[in-house]
């Protein structure tokens, strides 16, 4: 079970649902087999719109379902909408900030 925050070596990757048009992934299946090699355990939320598969994240290892809550650090391309962000994880995405 998930503690509050995460569970330590456990990456999310994050579906895309702000923009319709958006199939970019943070992290390509080629990458997440990288990381199963190496201990880490991947969670890909599923998509029907993203670029690569859930097929072929699970092929690389990757564990495929909508909850992120065990992930301590979660990916995504897109910023996520408040209501949606856990508490107490590391959150990666790309932002275009204006200073």
């Amino acid at each position: 079970s998930a503690v509050a925050g995460g569970q330590p070596g456990v990456l999310g990757i994050r579906r895309e649902d702000k923009n319709k048009w958006e199939r970019r992934a943070p992290v390509a299946p080629k990458h997440v087999q990288e990381l199963v090699k190496q201990g880490i355990k991947v969670i890909v939320q599923p998509s029907t719109r993203r670029v690569f598969t859930d097929e072929e994240y699970r092929s690389a290892g990757a564990i495929i379902q909508e909850d992120l809550s065990e992930c301590v650090t979660i990916a995504a391309v897109k910023e996520v909408p408040i209501d949606l962000l856990l508490p107490n994880r590391t959150w990666i995405f790309f932002s275009h900030t204006i200073n």
